[in-house]
């Protein structure tokens, strides 16, 4: 017979054990809480950098639209400008040394501007949507100007003046002396323009 003593042990022993596992049990669960806890802190992280980073770039993007607005919009291209839509009808060789200048600075004008939007300074689609009338027009205008540029030297000058001139014709927003451009610039700009879901703008007649 199995003396009562070694009976208490054996019992004690299993009551040990199950205490052990039931322990242990509670730990594993305990660390996989903590666990699930430290993954969603970490998911929580990503998700505000990630929304502080994507306002940094809006930010950024504003900041270099106001900047190239403000150069094209410079009260001497403005003049340069003016100076250029009166010379449409005239012969070249008939233009000033003013005539001449402003309509330099113009060529130079439009040429600076597509490189900074092909640099994403701009939104693409930006300087055809506001600007393309007036730089298929500037163009018209200038390229005699251009052409005795380019008999002076081998260097590709105004490409990108006459490229965009040539892309705004292409799109056919001004066709025929029409306004055909696209209604809701929101949804054309939508990558850089970050409006409410829903938000829409009816385009006002924008001069050129």
């Amino acid at each position: 017979m199995t003396p009562s003593w070694f009976l208490m042990i054996q019992a004690f022993a299993s009551g040990a054990q199950v205490i052990s596992v039931v322990f242990l049990i509670g730990q594993l669960l305990l660390m996989r809480g903590q666990l699930l806890a430290s993954q969603q802190n970490i998911i929580s992280q990503q998700v505000e950098l990630a929304r502080q980073t994507n306002a940094s770039i809006q930010t950024s993007k504003a900041a270099n639209l106001f900047e190239v607005f403000k150069y094209l919009e410079e009260p001497r291209h403005l003049a340069a400008r003016k100076i250029v839509d009166t010379l449409v009808d005239k012969d070249f060789n008939q233009w000033s040394r003013e005539e001449r200048d402003a309509a330099d600075l113009v060529r130079r004008l439009w040429t600076i501007a597509p490189t900074l939007q092909r640099m994403n300074l701009l939104p693409p689609n930006y300087l055809q949507y506001y600007y393309g009338n007036t730089i298929m027009r500037h163009w018209r205008t200038v390229k005699p100007l251009v052409a005795e540029l380019r008999c002076k030297t081998t260097s590709a000058i105004c490409v990108e003046f006459e490229e965009m001139a040539n892309e705004v014709d292409k799109l056919g927003w001004f066709a025929k002396g029409g306004d055909h451009r696209p209604k809701d610039r929101y949804n054309l700009f939508a990558e850089f323009v970050n409006e409410p879901d829903g938000y829409h703008q009816k385009l006002e007649g924008t001069p050129m």
